[in-house]
């Protein structure tokens, strides 16, 4: 399901916005964790999210209440999480006092040449891809996939 922008805002500032700093201080993570800047990154807003909503399911599961093991289990996933977290904001090179934006590869922008030409390569491929499955599978007396002979 895709957020429109109202609820993309509405999430950003009444569940992470409210969620992400009671985190970063009941744990205390770094700015090399989560920098100030997290809600300017697509990927952090996703890694935040659902570290939220499976902390949401663990820990506040209404219907059958929590697993024996919800504690421990997001602290697991925790774990792995600020790894993420870690490597995205290295990657990203923002800290306390600046924000770098993303850069995103000419090759995956819509509006660029690149991306025109990434998409002939891809189509090229897939039709090549194929033609040698059919090739192949003419040139094989083998019956494949379930085919009787």
């Amino acid at each position: 399901m895709a957020f429109d922008a109202e609820e993309q805002s509405e999430t950003l500032r009444d569940v992470l916005g409210v969620w992400v700093p009671k985190v970063v201080c009941e744990f205390g993570l770094t700015e090399q964790v989560v920098p100030r800047c997290w809600f300017r990154h697509p990927a952090m807003i996703h890694e935040l999210l659902a570290l939220f909503q499976y902390r949401q399911q663990q820990q506040f599961n209404t219907e059958l209440g929590p697993p024996p093991t919800a504690s421990i289990d997001f602290l697991y996933q925790f774990g792995l999480w600020r790894q993420r977290m870690r490597t995205l904001t290295s990657e990203a090179g923002c800290t306390a006092s600046q924000h770098f934006s993303q850069h995103r590869p000419r090759w995956a922008d819509p509006s660029a040449t690149e991306f025109a030409l990434w998409s002939v390569d891809l189509e090229e491929f897939t039709l090549e891809l194929v033609a040698f499955e059919e090739s192949d599978a003419a040139e094989s007396p083998v019956p494949r996939n379930g085919e009787v002979s």
